[in-house]
């Protein structure tokens, strides 16, 4: 029970500071950085972290070798989720990232998800998306636990 908690706290932890990294909105002032893809590097390495958190969890890492999920369709995913809105902070979460390393969420998104978009209840490709994203946010706003359901 108590190893448990301490590794459910350092999970909270570890997802607090990437989501910061994540979150960061590039810095188009600083023509050297966009040059250099210093700001894009860091985000890059803040999701290789973020994968390997996901990796760290049990219930996450047996969703993603069950399923052969690897990091580029996380990826794809997660710019689909930011691309889509779910690139916010609700509740203390950052949607988009949260929503990779925990079980049912994760579940959801690669339930829905087709390769290219996601797909749900007949919506158009944009449509389809952004219910997505609003939906994984409404979870951690909500403070939503279990499967996802629409």
């Amino acid at each position: 029970m108590i190893i448990s908690l301490l590794k459910s706290f350092r999970k909270s932890r570890r997802l607090k500071r990437i989501s910061k990294e994540l979150s960061q909105p590039l810095n188009w002032k600083s023509m050297p950085d966009l040059l250099t893809g210093i700001n894009r590097d860091t985000k890059e390495k803040a999701f290789d972290e973020l994968y390997e958190l996901g990796l760290n969890d049990e219930v996450v890492r047996h969703v993603l070798e069950s399923r052969k999920v690897h990091k580029e369709t996380l990826k794809k995913i997660y710019d689909l989720l930011v691309s889509n809105g779910a690139g916010q902070y609700v509740a203390g979460h950052y949607a988009a990232a949260s929503s990779l390393v925990y079980g049912f969420p994760l579940l959801f998104l690669l339930h829905h998800f087709d390769g290219k978009g996601f797909n749900i209840l007949d919506l158009p490709d944009f449509e389809a998306n952004q219910y997505i994203a609003f939906r994984v946010t409404e979870y951690f706003r909500k403070g939503e636990v279990g499967m996802v359901t629409y």
